[in-house]
C-alpha cells in the first residue's frame, strides 16, 4: 500500500497515436482519432472538429521560451501514455498519485454522438488499463457521453467496474439541454448512488463562451467563467439539494475567484429570493451546498491558498497538470512550499493530499 503524501488531483495523460485505432468498436475503426502528420508536425484528427496541435500538451518541464504547440508525437514525453515511464516521472517530482484526465478536451465535442460515444469507450478502455498496471497511484477519471442517457448510464457503470474512480461530463452543456433539464436527473442519481464524483474540467465545454478576441491570453484568463455558470446552475436549480450525496469537481478552474463566487451567490439568495424565486428548490444558502458538495482544484494560486477560510478548506485540492505546459513538474515539492509555506500543515495536508484521498476513497 502506498504511503500518501502528495496526490494530484488533475493531472493528465497524453494519449499515445495508435490509442483509438487499437481500441475503437470496430465499426469506427475506420473513423478513429488518429495522429496525421502536417508540414511536419503531427496533429490529433478527429471527425467533426478542427485538427489539434500537440506540443503544449506535452511540455512540462520545457522555459515558456522553449514552448511550442507544434511538434512531431515523437519528441513527447513518454510518461503522458506508459505506465511505468509515468511512474518514473512521479517519483522524480514526489508525487505519490495523480487523478488523470485526458488532453482531448475535443472528444467532448464530437457532434456525430455515436461516434462520439465510440471514442469515449474506447478512451476509457484505454486509460483503465493504464491505471490498472499501478492501481494505487494512477487515478483514471472517465469521459461520458452525455447525450443519450441509457448510454451515458452503461458507461458511468462500465468505467466504474473497470476501475475508474470518477465520471467527467462536458464542463458547459449544449444550450437546448442545459444542467438543470430534468433529462439529467438519472445521471446525477446514479453517480450518487454509486458515489462516483462528476468532474467539470475547463475547456471540455460543449458550447465554449464566445470571446471578442481569439487571443490564449483572452480565452485562459475567462475560461473560468464555465465552471462558475455550470456550479451555479447545479445550486440553482435544486440538483445539489436533490442529490445531498453527489460530488462534483470544478478542475483546473483554480480558486481565487470562489469567495467572491460564493459571496455573490449568498448575497443574491438572501436579498432577493423572495421576490425574484419564490418557488426556488433550496433549503440552505448557495454557500453551504458548495461547502458540502464541490470541490476545486488548483496548480498556481497563492491568492486563493490565502482565503482558503473563505472556500473551506476541506474542498480545496492541489495539482499539477503533468505532462501539460502549465505543470509544476520536475518541481512540485519547491512549488509546494512556495504556495503552503505558512500554512499550518493539516490544513496543507489535506490540500496537497487527503482532500483527493477521501473524495475518490484511495489510501
Amino acid at each position: 500500500m502506498v504511503a500518501y503524501n502528495v496526490i494530484s488531483a488533475d493531472s493528465h495523460v497524453f494519449e499515445p497515436p495508435n490509442l483509438f485505432i487499437d481500441y475503437i468498436d470496430p465499426e469506427f475503426r475506420s473513423r478513429a482519432p488518429r495522429i496525421i502528420r502536417q508540414d511536419g508536425v503531427d496533429k490529433w484528427q478527429m471527425e467533426g472538429v478542427p485538427l489539434r496541435d500537440i506540443g503544449l500538451q506535452s511540455a512540462a518541464g520545457q522555459r515558456p521560451e522553449e514552448m511550442k504547440a507544434e511538434v512531431q508525437h515523437a519528441d513527447t514525453r513518454p510518461g503522458g501514455w506508459d505506465p511505468h515511464e509515468r511512474i518514473k516521472d512521479m517519483d522524480l517530482d514526489h508525487i505519490d498519485a495523480e487523478v488523470l484526465y485526458t488532453s482531448l478536451f475535443p472528444l467532448y465535442r464530437l457532434p456525430d454522438r455515436a461516434y462520439q460515444a465510440a471514442c469515449a469507450r474506447a478512451y476509457n478502455d484505454w486509460l483503465a488499463d493504464m491505471c490498472s498496471v499501478y492501481p494505487d497511484r494512477l487515478i483514471g477519471v472517465g469521459i461520458i457521453p452525455i447525450h443519450m442517457m441509457d448510454v451515458a448510464l452503461e458507461e458511468l457503470r462500465r468505467t466504474a467496474k473497470a476501475g475508474l474512480k470518477g465520471a467527467s461530463l462536458h464542463s458547459l452543456p449544449p444550450d437546448d439541454r442545459p444542467f438543470q433539464d430534468p433529462y439529467y436527473e438519472p445521471f446525477w442519481a446514479e453517480a450518487e448512488a454509486m458515489g462516483m464524483p462528476v468532474s467539470f474540467h475547463m475547456f471540455s465545454g460543449e458550447r465554449r463562451n464566445k470571446v471578442s478576441m481569439n487571443d490564449r491570453l483572452v480565452t485562459y484568463s475567462t475560461a473560468p467563467v464555465e465552471i462558475q455558470e455550470t456550479l451555479a446552475v447545479l445550486i440553482a436549480s435544486g440538483v445539489l439539494e436533490r442529490f445531498p450525496k453527489l460530488k462534483v469537481v470544478s478542475v483546473e478552474a483554480d480558486i481565487g475567484w470562489m469567495p467572491n463566487f460564493l459571496a455573490r451567490l449568498d448575497h443574491q439568495y438572501d436579498t432577493h429570493r423572495f421576490h425574484d424565486n419564490p418557488d426556488s428548490p433550496l433549503t440552505m444558502r448557495p454557500s453551504e451546498y458548495c461547502r458540502r458538495q464541490v470541490y476545486a482544484t488548483f496548480i498556481d494560486d497563492a491568492i486563493g491558498v490565502e482565503n482558503r477560510h473563505h472556500i473551506g478548506v476541506e474542498n480545496i485540492m492541489w495539482s499539477s497538470d503533468y505532462p501539460h505546459s502549465n505543470s509544476t513538474w520536475p518541481e512540485s515539492a519547491q512549488f509546494i512550499q512556495s504556495q503552503f509555506g505558512d500554512v499550518p500543515e493539516e490544513e496543507r495536508r489535506k490540500m496537497v493530499c487527503g482532500n483527493v484521498a477521501a473524495l475518490y476513497g484511495i489510501g
